[in-house]
């Protein structure tokens, strides 16, 4: 069986909903340094980022289109 960290076991059903929203939405949106890091790559033409089709496409790639 797997063992607890104790973080579930303090907490409500309903808290642990207010923490997951929470959770998922910070994790949906970028930080500010994260956007850094990101930007700083694509100035370096680093950059990827995926195609209307699903494909990685490099900084360069999107230059062309």
């Amino acid at each position: 069986m797997a063992q607890s960290n104790g973080f579930g076991d303090r907490l409500t059903a309903e808290e642990q909903e207010a923490w997951f929203v929470e959770f998922t939405d910070k994790m949906a949106k970028p930080n500010c340094s994260e956007e850094a890091f990101f930007r700083a790559r694509r100035e370096l033409g680093r950059g990827v980022g995926l195609s209307k089709a699903g494909d990685l496409v490099y900084q360069r790639d999107t230059a062309r289109n």
